[in-house]
């Protein structure tokens, strides 16, 4: 069974939609697998909207947050109208 992260928490989110995926102790933020999976298919669809496919780099700061300036400027989108 070969599959990528997002097939196995979409295929996880179709059998156990509301099933807690995700806690976050800080601020007390809870996520169901079905909300997880809509949470990476927008973000995977943003990144795939700029431009960038299979192996391109995600502009991140140490911490590991995306850079959204350095990524917008390195990815120019023009939404369609």
């Amino acid at each position: 069974m070969n599959q990528n992260i997002g097939q196995l928490l979409t295929r996880r989110a179709f059998r156990d939609p509301g099933l807690e995926a995700v806690y976050d102790a800080g601020s007390g933020k809870r996520l169901s697998y079905s909300e997880l999976n809509a949470s990476s298919n927008r973000t995977a669809n943003t990144f795939r909207d700029l431009g960038l496919v299979k192996g391109d780099e995600i502009p991140r700061n140490p911490s590991g947050k995306i850079l959204k300036r350095a990524l917008r400027e390195q990815y120019p989108y023009n939404a369609p109208e």
